[in-house]
């Protein structure tokens, strides 16, 4: 499992493709994917390995989580409702036969001014206990930005 923060992966494409294909990595989260709805997931895995599940910020550019899969896992993704739907949170439970079932959660705080206020970062907590309450190891990659968390 690995953590890349991006700052916009569509840039880094032959980086990305050398650290999937090269580095035996089964779980891939992204953060600051930068990415949309109009960008295919065959621009991610151009080999077709991985199952692909990403977050793309509805309400502005920026931001956005992805988790890659290796496609010998089984990946499902969770459904997240009820939250600020700019709450970037991609939620997957990977089933192996090697490994217990894992809820694997990638989560972008942006830096404006919403999403550091005390309402919001409270909101976000309430999300992460709430997602978190299985019967199995739980793995959060994030990239928070949090500076003043001492």
């Amino acid at each position: 499992m690995s953590l890349l923060n991006a700052r916009s992966i569509c840039n880094k494409l032959p980086e990305l493709h050398n650290v999937i294909y090269n580095e035996n990595i089964s779980v891939l989260m992204v953060t600051e994917t930068w990415l949309n709805c109009n960008i295919p997931n065959g621009l991610l895995d151009r080999e077709g390995k991985f199952n692909i599940f990403c977050y793309d910020r509805a309400l502005k550019g920026g931001g956005c989580v992805c988790i890659s899969v290796d496609k010998a896992l089984k990946a499902v993704e969770c459904t997240l409702t009820g939250w600020h739907p700019d709450m970037q949170v991609c939620c997957v439970d990977v089933i192996s036969q090697s490994m217990k079932c894992r809820l694997m959660l990638n989560v972008y705080r942006s830096t404006d001014a919403l999403n550091q206020s005390e309402t919001f970062t409270k909101q976000l907590v309430q999300c992460l206990e709430t997602i978190t309450k299985v019967h199995w190891p739980c793995y959060i990659a994030d990239d928070f930005n949090a500076p003043d968390i001492q």
